[in-house]
């Protein structure tokens, strides 16, 4: 399909198209498979499968490294809820050390009335 004589790429660039694509058929990406076969059967055809699967095996490397850090963000998150709620209540006394939180049914009813605010 791709293969073009010599004297079928002189024609073409009579009549204004230089790559021979007019009378082609396809699904107009002619373009794109002239420059792939172009490289793909070219000379340099070993560096071009060297570089093709170096890039191929680092994108893979870059989805499998993301998938890990965002799983093991959303495990990390969901460890740290489970030990420590979304927002912690500390009062402290005179010299900067934590201590019980004096009538904390007030602070409960306070909190539990606001708007999103689930439990």
């Amino acid at each position: 399909m791709f293969e073009k004589s010599f004297d079928s790429i002189i024609r073409a660039e009579r009549l204004g198209d230089p790559l021979g694509f007019k009378g082609m058929k396809g699904d107009g990406m002619r373009y794109e498979f002239f420059i792939a076969r172009r490289y793909l059967k070219g000379v340099h055809r070993g560096r071009v499968r060297i570089s093709t699967i170096g890039v191929a095996v680092g994108v893979m490397v870059l989805v499998v490294a993301s998938s890990i850090m965002n799983g093991f963000r959303a495990e990390l998150l969901s460890k740290m809820l489970g030990v420590y709620g979304h927002l912690n209540l500390f009062e402290f006394d005179t010299t900067g050390r934590k201590a019980a939180i004096e009538d904390y049914p007030k602070w409960i009813d306070l909190l539990e009335s606001q708007p999103g605010v689930d439990a």
